[in-house]
Formats: C-alpha cells, sequence, structure tokens
C-alpha cells in the first residue's frame, strides 16, 4: 500500500497489524497526512476517486507495457 503524493518515492511499505501498532508507524502516518494537508493548501485542484482509480489503473497498465 501507498500514498499518493506529488512525490512519487514517497510510500508507507508496511501496513500488516504488528506494524500498525507500532509507535514509529503511527508517527510516519501523522506526518504524512499533514504533509497531504500542506500540499492540499497549495492547489484549488480536486481529485475524485473516479479520477484517482483512473491514475492507478493507467500507472499499473504503463508499469505492465514496460516490463513487456
Amino acid at each position: 500500500m501507498f500514498c499518493l503524493t506529488k512525490d512519487p518515492n514517497v510510500e508507507i511499505k508496511d501496513l500488516r497489524p504488528e506494524a500498525l501498532n507500532n509507535p514509529q508507524f503511527e508517527r510516519q502516518v501523522c506526518l504524512k497526512l499533514e504533509q497531504a494537508e500542506k500540499e492540499a493548501e497549495l492547489t484549488k485542484q480536486r481529485y475524485s476517486t473516479d479520477d484517482i482509480l483512473a491514475a492507478v489503473k493507467s500507472a499499473i497498465q504503463n508499469s505492465h507495457n514496460l516490463t513487456v
């Protein structure tokens, strides 16, 4: 699972139950949410769930095209 941000290199890698109980993981999530809030303040553009789904499908398709 990954977070969608302007920085494609930012991701949360570990969503196992034991990781979710980890205070460090909780801090990471909070920091990412704060970062997303700051990014949201910089633009008025908002994405619908349909927009996000289309972008994810396109990214998956493009990654499959690169490996073939």
